[in-house]
C-alpha cells in the first residue's frame, strides 16, 4: 500500500501515515465535499506543499471534511519512487543535457508527447483506481503531474466521475500536467495558462493565487537592516553549486541564511566555505530550517535555481526573488515565465547573482523590486477563494453509465451521407369534430407529461472517446419537437408523406439530442402524421418504438429498463479462470469473425451498392397490411422480418 494519510488536524503538515478511512462527515452544506482525495507525489517536497496549501484552505471552507491523501510513485509499485528519485535527481546532477532533451521532446514533440502520457497513464491508473474505490471522494485534487495523466487516463475510461481538479504548483506547466479530460487547472500565471492550452486544448484553466500554506505571507514592515539576510534555497534535492551561491552572495556583502538537507557533501562543502570565506561568520548553515514560512518572511531575498515552490513561497512573502542559472527544462521554463511576468529576475553565474544582490542592497531599488510583488498579492483573489469554488464543480459524468460498444458503434460509423437513425411516420386519420388540434402544442405537452418516465428518452449523450449516457430529468419539449408544421401540397415541396419523410431523415440527428419529434399535415385528407427519428445508438427499431408508443398513445409501451452498471466495490472477488476463459474464447471468435469478413470478396453492382445522390434522397413508402405479411411469412416457414427485407430486396432490384 502506498502512502496515504487522513488528516485530523487544521494546518497538518507531517509526512502521510497510513491509516484507515474514517466515516463520511456532515458538513451541512449540501454543495460542499464531504470527503477530498489529494493525489501528490514524493518527487521533491514541491507537490506535496501545494498539497498542504489545498487542505488547510479546504478546512476552512468546509468544515468537518474528510482529507485524505495518496502518493502516486507509491501507489505506481514497490520500488517506483526510490527509482524515480533517483533517475530524476541523477539526470538533472549529472546528465542536463538529456533531460533537458526529454522535456524540450514532451513539450514540442507530440508523438513523444502522447506515448508518454500512455504509459504513465497506464503505470498510475491502476493504484489511482485503488485509491477512489478505497475513499469514494467527492473530489479530488492533484498537485503531481503522474497523478494527474493517471486520473485522466480514469476518466476516459468512465472510471471517475467526480469532479478532478488539477493544481499547477509550477508556474510553467508540463504536458504531463494538464489534460483537457479533467474538471479544471489551476495555474498561477497567465502565461502557464497560455502553455496549458497549447498542450490540452478545451481544458479548463483558472489564474489562481500562489498555493501556499497561510503561514506564508508578506511581513508587516520591511527590516531595514544594514545588511541584506538572502535566503539560498535550491529545493529538498539541493540542485546547483549551492556553495558557490552562497560564497556569490557573501561577496556582495550579504548575509546568508541556507539548509544544507540530508546531503552531507553539501553540509561538508559548506562548513569548508564559513571557515575560509572572509565573512564566514555571516553564512548560517541550517541542517533543516525548522519553519521556513518564517524564514522566508524574515529575509530580504531569495535565492534559487528551480522556480517551484521555493519561487512561490518568495512571492506570497512579496520578497525579491533571484533565479541563478536555473536547472534544465522545468526549471528554465518557468524561470522563463516568473522574469516575463516581472516576478524575478534571472541571474547566470555567481558573478550575475553578486551583482544583483548589490543592487538590491540599495534602499531606494529594494523598494522598488517589493511595491509591484505586494500590489500583485493584494489585487489577486485569495487561494481560499480558490479552494471554495471547486465545490461549485460538477463533473458532466456524475450519475453516468457508460454507452455500451454495439451501441457506441453507430456515432463512430456516422456520416453525413449516411446517418444513423431509426425512426417511424405515424399517421393520423382526421379527428371527428371538434376544434383544431395545434400539434407542436400536442407533441410537448406529451414530452413534458411522459418523456421523464421513459428512460429510453430520459437521457442523453456526453461525448467522449467513451461515450457515456448521462440522465435527463425533464427532457425539453423546445429541444426535442420541432415548433413547424410540414404541410403536404400538390405544387409545393411536399407533395407525400414520403416528401416530408425524406427532408425530416434526410439529415442526420446530433446523437446528444437522440431523438426528435415533428408534426406534418394533409390539407386534403384532414390526416395528420407525426415524424419521429431517434439515433440509432438509443437502440434498434423496436425498443424505440415500444418508447414511442409509450410517449404518443395511451396503449403504453414495452420500452427496457436500463441495464444496471454493476461495479466491484472494496473487497469484491477477481473473476476466476473460468470467467476470463470465457472473455478469452469470446474475443477469439469476433477476431475470427472479423477475419472472416475481410477475406470475403466485395459485393458485385447492384442499386444497394455505389454512392448517394445526397443525404435527402428520394424515399418512397409501401403500406402492407401487417396480417398478411404474418400470413405470409409463416407460409414461407420465415420471420416476419425476413419476409419484408425480401419484398424490399425485390422491390429494390426490380
Amino acid at each position: 500500500m502506498g502512502r496515504v494519510r487522513t488528516a485530523t488536524a487544521a494546518g497538518d503538515a507531517g509526512g502521510p501515515v497510513a491509516v484507515a478511512g474514517p466515516a463520511r462527515p456532515d458538513t451541512g452544506d449540501a454543495r460542499a465535499p464531504r470527503r477530498l482525495l489529494l493525489v501528490t507525489g514524493g518527487l521533491g517536497e514541491g507537490h506535496h506543499a501545494a498539497a498542504r496549501a489545498v487542505e488547510e484552505r479546504a478546512r476552512e471552507v468546509w468544515p468537518g471534511v474528510d482529507v485524505a491523501w495518496t502518493d502516486t510513485l507509491d501507489e505506481m509499485g514497490r520500488g517506483t519512487a526510490p527509482a524515480f528519485r533517483a533517475i530524476y535527481a541523477g539526470c538533472v546532477r549529472y546528465l542536463p543535457q538529456l533531460y533537458a532533451l526529454y522535456f524540450w521532446l514532451l513539450c514540442r514533440v507530440r508523438p513523444f508527447r502522447a506515448a508518454t502520457r500512455a504509459v504513465i497513464g497506464v503505470w498510475s491508473a491502476r493504484g489511482l483506481a485503488a485509491q477512489l474505490d478505497r475513499h469514494r471522494p467527492d473530489l479530488v485534487v492533484a498537485t503531481f503531474p503522474e497523478g494527474i495523466t493517471g486520473l485522466a487516463r480514469l476518466r476516459r475510461q468512465g472510471r471517475l466521475d467526480v469532479p478532478a481538479v488539477a493544481l499547477v504548483a509550477d508556474p510553467a506547466p508540463h504536458p504531463l500536467w494538464v489534460d483537457a479530460g479533467l474538471d479544471l487547472h489551476l495555474v498561477g500565471t497567465r502565461a502557464g495558462a497560455e502553455l496549458l492550452a497549447r498542450y490540452a486544448p478545451g481544458a479548463r484553466t483558472r489564474v489562481t493565487a500562489p498555493p501556499v500554506v497561510r503561514r506564508f505571507h508578506p511581513p508587516e514592515r520591511e527590516h531595514g537592516r544594514d545588511r541584506a539576510l538572502v535566503l539560498v534555497s535550491c529545493g529538498s534535492l539541493a540542485f546547483g553549486d549551492v556553495a558557490g551561491l552562497c560564497a556569490a552572495v557573501l561577496d556582495a556583502g550579504a548575509d546568508v541564511l541556507v539548509s544544507a538537507g540530508r546531503d552531507p557533501d553539501l553540509r561538508r562543502r559548506l562548513d569548508r566555505l564559513a571557515a575560509r570565506h572572509p565573512r564566514g561568520t555571516a553564512l548560517d548553515v541550517r541542517t533543516w530550517i525548522d519553519d521556513p514560512a518564517a524564514a522566508t518572511r524574515e529575509c530580504d531575498i531569495v535565492v534559487t535555481n528551480a522556480g517551484g515552490a521555493t519561487a512561490l513561497e518568495a512571492l506570497a512573502c512579496a520578497r525579491p526573488l533571484l533565479l541563478v542559472d536555473p536547472v534544465p527544462g522545468h526549471g528554465r521554463a518557468n524561470a522563463a515565465i516568473l522574469a516575463a511576468a516581472g516576478l524575478a529576475r534571472c541571474c547566470h553565474g555567481p558573478a550575475g547573482l553578486a551583482s544583483a544582490v548589490r543592487e538590491l542592497a540599495d534602499p531606494a531599488r529594494y523598494a522598488a523590486a517589493v511595491a509591484p510583488l505586494r500590489a500583485r498579492l493584494a489585487a489577486v483573489a485569495g487561494f481560499t477563494t480558490d479552494v471554495a469554488a471547486l465545490a461549485r464543480l460538477r463533473h458532466p459524468s456524475a450519475g453516468t453509465h457508460p454507452v455500451r460498444a454495439q451501441d457506441a458503434f453507430f456515432v463512430a460509423a456516422e456520416t453525413a451521407r449516411v446517418p444513423q437513425q431509426v425512426g417511424a411516420v405515424i399517421v393520423l386519420d382526421a379527428p371527428d369534430g371538434g376544434p383544431p388540434v395545434d400539434w407542436p402544442e400536442h407533441l410537448a405537452g406529451l414530452v413534458r407529461d411522459r418523456a421523464g418516465g421513459i428512460e429510453l428518452l430520459s437521457r442523453r449523450m456526453v461525448p467522449g472517446s467513451r461515450p457515456r449516457w448521462a440522465p435527463v430529468a425533464a427532457p425539453s419539449p423546445e429541444r426535442h419537437v420541432r415548433g413547424d408544421v410540414v404541410t403536404l401540397d400538390p405544387d409545393g415541396p411536399y407533395r407525400s408523406w414520403d416528401d416530408a419523410a425524406g427532408a425530416f431523415f434526410g439529415t442526420a440527428i446530433d446523437p446528444g439530442l437522440g431523438w426528435e419529434l415533428q408534426a406534418a399535415h394533409d390539407p386534403a385528407t384532414g390526416r395528420c402524421a407525426v415524424l419521429a427519428r431517434a439515433h440509432h445508438a438509443l437502440g434498434d427499431g423496436l425498443v424505440i418504438t415500444d418508447a414511442l408508443v409509450a410517449l404518443l398513445t395511451d396503449e403504453g409501451g414495452r420500452a427496457p429498463a436500463p441495464v444496471p452498471i454493476r461495479r466491484p466495490g472494496p473487497g469484491a472477488p477477481v473473476p476466476g479462470a473460468r470467467q476470463g476463459m470465457r472473455r478469452v474464447r469470446a474475443g477469439a471468435a469476433v477476431l475470427c469473425g472479423l477475419a472472416h469478413l475481410a477475406a470475403m470478396p466485395p459485393a458485385g453492382r447492384s442499386p444497394l451498392t455505389g454512392t448517394l445522390a445526397g443525404p435527402a434522397h428520394r424515399r418512397i413508402g409501401l403500406g402492407l397490411d401487417g396480417a398478411e405479411v404474418r400470413a405470409a411469412a409463416r407460409a414461407h416457414g420465415v420471420g416476419t422480418t425476413a419476409r419484408v427485407l425480401a419484398v424490399l430486396a425485390d422491390a429494390v432490384v426490380a
